[in-house]
This record gives C-alpha cells, sequence and structure tokens, in this order.
C-alpha cells in the first residue's frame, strides 16, 4: 500500500495503528488497531459518523480496549 496516496488524516491514522499494534507487541496490523486509532483521532470523520448512527463511539473505543485486555 503506498501511504503518500492517502490523506493526511488516513496516514496518520495508519501511523496511530501500527503504533498500537507495536505498543501491544503485535507483529501484524489488524483492523482493531486502524479502528481504535481512528476512534482516537481528534474531530474524527469515523467518530461523528458512529455518534450520528444513534452508537457511542466512546464505548466502542472502550469496549476494543476491553476486548484487547483479556487476550
Amino acid at each position: 500500500m503506498r501511504l503518500d496516496r492517502l490523506t493526511q488524516r488516513s496516514q496518520e491514522a495508519m501511523q496511530a495503528a501500527q503504533e498500537i499494534a507495536r505498543d501491544r507487541s503485535h507483529t501484524q496490523l489488524e483492523p482493531e488497531h486502524l479502528l481504535l486509532a481512528l476512534l482516537e483521532q481528534e474531530e474524527s470523520l469515523v467518530v461523528t459518523l458512529i455518534n450520528k448512527s444513534g452508537a457511542d463511539a466512546s464505548q466502542i473505543r472502550q469496549l476494543e480496549i476491553e476486548r484487547e485486555a483479556v487476550k
């Protein structure tokens, strides 16, 4: 994947996802890492869309953190 073709915000999310994976000693970048990175981005379109759909992005983020802690 050519990261230079992504928007700045997308590049930041990918970098954050890689850091999350690295911090957790994971050798592969998984969708869960990207989801968490997107949920942590300030003024994220993902957070806005989730919240507008009636779900709670902060609750999803917390559930993902807890799910990972159980592994």
